[in-house]
């Protein structure tokens, strides 16, 4: 079976994206508000990179839809595994200028991931944080 179109996958991170991104904002009014405004800014730019990526391949990414923030630590987290796990999961569907964005998002997601677990005191279970389980 051939992976899925490029666009679809990058539709996925983007919805995931924009739900971590929701959620960092809304958490950042407690007492680590600094850090969590930067990666809740990290995920805002990841968001528009795929959003521009997605027209720039003409591919729709208007109604991949708003969601809500939640102040809760643990959603950020899953919000945070989500979004990695899509990224990580996305690499063989993606080629040539879209593999080399799609390994930076990888990275960087997987590095907020790492943060936001040290900041609420879950670190990764595995050395391969991202992998489908």
């Amino acid at each position: 079976m051939p992976p899925p179109a490029a666009s679809d996958v990058m539709r996925e991170q983007l919805v995931a994206e924009r739900g971590l991104a929701a959620t960092l904002s809304a958490l950042r009014e407690g007492d680590d508000r600094a850090l969590l405004g930067r990666l809740a800014d990290r995920s805002r730019r990841r968001v528009g990179i795929l959003a521009a990526s997605l027209s720039a391949q003409g591919a729709p990414h208007h109604d991949a839809g708003e969601p809500e923030g939640s102040a809760d630590p643990a959603e950020a987290l899953r919000r945070g595994h989500a979004a990695l796990e899509r990224y990580v999961t996305g690499l063989p569907a993606q080629g040539g200028e879209l593999r080399a964005l799609g390994t930076g998002l990888v990275a960087e997601s997987a590095g907020d991931v790492a943060l936001l677990g040290s900041l609420f005191g879950a670190p990764p279970e595995t050395p391969f944080p991202g992998t489908p389980s």
